[in-house]
């Protein structure tokens, strides 16, 4: 395991990552290994360190190269800044790709909570000229997951909101605030998504995850949805490691590998 540090000078956000070393006499096959930009929970208020270091754990021991931002929160997240730094932080990891062993044709983001809005923001949102106009210097389309997995994730406006991501996000601009609820922006480019969620979330009720399911059906999207009856929210990896172990729920780490290994062709 190699740390590899990814922030830039000027950066508004911090990206660091976990990659494989090369190990003598070992090729792999194809343009490099899976990654996954991992973008943490917290309301567009905080970024929680539940949802950093331990799922990376984890996605590395199955053979993924995965990277980790922490983007801009609180008075901060206004006027796109959280999505800018995302895209910024997808390019630059495709940028690399060769450098750091990694296929640039296979990388996705992972979001818990509102980083899941944020991630899935990055799924509808990566070429809206909105966005683009605070980040010229991206690439269109270097900047687009090549798959998106979602945990309990903010994702809808009205009465089923986590009214403090939606206020976080669209502070003092109608325009950005009227790109919150992504579902409405679903179209059959968005990449194929896995998500899971518990029925009985109080903070991020579980409509958030139907209504995007069934816009991304109705797109003919592929998608994966697990739906656990009992768990509370920011559930993370489910262990003792994050003190919030719930043994059921913590099955949607097998089956996000089952989903995403087939997509990605990965054999770990």
């Amino acid at each position: 395991m190699k740390r590899v540090e990814m922030t830039e000078a000027g950066d508004s956000f911090s990206l660091y990552g976990y990659v494989h070393e090369k190990i003598d006499g070992v090729t792999l096959p194809g343009a490099g290994r899976p990654a996954i930009l991992i973008c943490p929970g917290g309301g567009y208020i905080r970024v929680s360190d539940r949802e950093k270091n331990p799922p990376a754990a984890i996605f590395f021991a199955h053979g993924y190269d995965t990277f980790i931002l922490t983007y801009p929160v609180g008075d901060d997240a206004a006027h796109l800044k959280p999505l800018a730094a995302a895209s910024r932080a997808l390019a630059r990891i495709r940028g690399r790709a060769g450098k750091l062993g990694i296929d640039p044709e296979r990388i996705a983001v992972l979001g818990f909570s509102s980083g899941g809005h944020l991630a899935a923001s990055l799924a509808v949102h990566w070429d809206n000229p909105l966005l683009h106009e605070k980040i010229p210097d991206v690439e269109p389309g270097s900047n687009r997951p090549n798959a998106l997995i979602l945990s309990y994730p903010v994702l809808i406006n009205g009465i089923h909101a986590h009214q403090g991501s939606v206020e976080n996000f669209g502070r003092d601009d109608e325009r950005i605030a009227a790109l919150f609820s992504l579902e409405k922006f679903v179209t059959p480019q968005t990449c194929p998504t896995f998500l899971w969620h518990t029925a009985d979330d109080v903070s991020v009720p579980v409509e958030n995850s139907l209504v995007f399911a069934a816009a991304l059906a109705a797109m003919k999207v592929e998608f994966e949805c697990h739906i656990f009856a009992h768990g509370q929210h920011g559930l993370s990896t489910c262990n003792r490691e994050v003190g919030t172990t719930n043994e059921l729920c913590a099955q949607w780490i097998p089956l996000c590998f089952g989903w995403l290994d087939v997509l990605f062709k990965h054999k770990p």
